[in-house]
C-alpha cells in the first residue's frame, strides 16, 4: 500500500517530494507539494490498528487544530474496510482525511486505485522551509538506512 500511496501523491497530485517511513514510526508516507504544503499519510490495515492510532501524541495536537508542520493528515486503508474506517474517522479523527486503496493487479501492471473517501481539514501550519526540507531528507534517509540494516541482519540469521 505504501508504494501505491507514493505513486498517488507523486504522480496523481504532483507532489515533488515524497518520503517513505519518515522518522521511523512518525509517518508512513510524507508528501510535500510545490506550494510547500505537507501531507502526512498513515497506513492502517485493520480497524483495530486505526483505533489504536489515537494513542500517538500527534493526535492531541491535531484534535486541538494544530500541527508543527503538517498541513493535512490522512489515513489510508484497504478498500475492504473503507466504509467502517470512515465511521471511525468521523467519530475519533474529525480532522483526518481517508484514502481507500484497492489491490494491485500484477498481470496488468496498473497502479492500484486510490479513492479519497474523506477530505482532510487543513491545519494552520506555516509552509515548510528549506531547512525543514533538508531535515526531512536526512530523516528519511536515516530511517531507510536503519530499516535496511535491520533487514540485512534478519536475512543473515
Amino acid at each position: 500500500m505504501k508504494y501505491t500511496l507514493l505513486c498517488y501523491w507523486r504522480f496523481i497530485y504532483g507532489c515533488p517530494i515524497i518520503a517513505l517511513e519518515y522518522s521511523y514510526g512518525a509517518a508512513d508516507v510524507l508528501a510535500v507539494g510545490e506550494n510547500g504544503m505537507v501531507i502526512e499519510t498513515e497506513v492502517k490495515v485493520s480497524i483495530g490498528d486505526l483505533k489504536r492510532d489515537i494513542e500517538k501524541t500527534k493526535h492531541r495536537s491535531f484534535l486541538k487544530g494544530s500541527s508543527r508542520f503538517c498541513h493535512y493528515f490522512y489515513f489510508a486503508v484497504p478498500k475492504a474496510i473503507a466504509e467502517e474506517a470512515k465511521e471511525v474517522c468521523n467519530r475519533i479523527y474529525p480532522y483526518a482525511g481517508l484514502l481507500s486503496v484497492g489491490s494491485w493487479e500484477p498481470k496488468t501492471y496498473e497502479r492500484a486505485p486510490v479513492f479519497n473517501i474523506l477530505h482532510a481539514k487543513r491545519f494552520p501550519a506555516d509552509k515548510i522551509t528549506t531547512e525543514q526540507l533538508l531535515k526531512l531528507a536526512r530523516g528519511m534517509s536515516n530511517s531507510l538506512c536503519s530499516m535496511g540494516i535491520k533487514l540485512m541482519k534478519n536475512k543473515c540469521k
